[in-house]
């Protein structure tokens, strides 16, 4: 018998789908297209969200891999309506295009089919930025003679199809994923904090050897067993999870924020410098001031930068780590960039 979470998500698609479909029954023009296709688009990033988050609530196995299942059946219908936007003229903004292209697969994990899914704010800024263009398409519309009038009846009628195609196919295949596979799926995410985790990590480190330069943060929670001692697990706990947050939101859209160890923070840089990296780690600490311990008192981080050129990222990482020390021993809250590979 299906459960209730996989009836939520059959209710959810079968709604997307055929919500919209009476509106394309006449002929439309330009603006009305496109104001479709943003509202399409909005409404699908808003379920993309609520899975996420149901994700996060859900404990079966199988009921995570139902939702991983929509993820996927959301993501192609996404890309679709970006295609369709983008070949009607409709200038994107970054976060409409990053939420709505095919969300990025680690290569390892391709073969399952895993969605490496962006942060909520990413989500937030592409759903206001499409209602935006919804509510005056004829300022983004392309402007024609009138004869181009039915190729936009045809490309609205294609997103409504592709809802609809998804909707029938997620009802076909929201219990088939392999409760094993779902597992090991599940260790490319740190579970407390929802952070890409040090598997993951690991994998990165291999494929970006090839990828050009890296640079390396590495982030440690200053006087933690201090605060599991004096304020419980849970507290600990909660600090965490506010600290994953917070790093995810001051870093760019395109680096990775990692659990790297108990109360460690890893982030990769992509085609970033030294000097760039250290705003990134600067920002990071003060970020972290932001958060109260249970007494009122600001939490502290240390932090340590090393920048490296493909083969050398694992090296970047020790080097990072003895930056960090420095930073330990110059009186924690600070960042401090590793200069050289003999640091210590």
């Amino acid at each position: 018998m299906m459960s209730k979470v996989r009836h939520a998500l059959v209710a959810i698609v079968a709604a997307a789908a055929l919500a919209p479909f009476g509106q394309v029954a006449a002929s439309i023009d330009g603006a009305q297209a496109v104001r479709m296709l943003a509202t399409d688009a909005a409404d699908l990033l808003a379920e993309e969200v609520a899975l996420v988050a149901l994700a996060e609530s859900t404990v079966s196995p199988t009921d995570l891999a139902a939702v991983e299942v929509q993820l996927r059946s959301v993501d192609v219908q996404g890309q679709a309506i970006l295609v369709q936007l983008q070949g009607l003229g409709v200038e994107l903004t970054p976060a409409i295009e990053s939420t709505l292209e095919r969300l990025p697969l680690n290569e390892a994990i391709a073969a399952t089919d895993v969605p490496m899914v962006p942060r909520p704010v990413v989500y937030e800024a592409a759903i206001d930025d499409l209602l935006r263009i919804a509510a005056a398409p004829a300022a983004v519309a392309p402007v024609g003679d009138g004869s181009s009038g039915p190729s936009y009846a045809l490309l609205a009628v294609a997103a409504v199809s592709l809802l609809i195609l998804g909707g029938a196919a997620l009802a076909n295949t929201l219990w088939r994923r392999p409760e094993t596979e779902e597992l090991e799926e599940l260790a490319w995410s740190d579970e407390l904090t929802g952070l890409a985790s040090r598997r993951r990590l690991d994998h990165d480190l291999e494929v970006r050897c090839d990828d050009g330069p890296t640079t390396v943060i590495l982030v440690d929670v200053d006087h933690f067993e201090g605060v599991n001692d004096q304020y419980g697990h849970q507290a600990g706990n909660d600090i965490l999870k506010r600290l994953g947050t917070v790093f995810a939101h001051h870093v760019r859209s395109d680096d990775v924020v990692y659990r790297y160890s108990g109360e460690e923070f890893c982030v990769l840089l992509s085609d970033t410098d030294v000097d760039e990296a250290q705003c990134v780690a600067d920002r990071l600490v003060e970020a972290a001031r932001g958060i109260n311990l249970p007494n009122g008192a600001n939490v502290t981080v240390s932090v340590g930068v090393a920048g490296a050129d493909g083969d050398e990222l694992t090296s970047a990482i020790e080097h990072a780590d003895r930056a960090l020390y420095l930073a330990k021993q110059q009186g924690r809250d600070r960042a401090v960039v590793a200069i050289g590979p003999t640091t210590n």
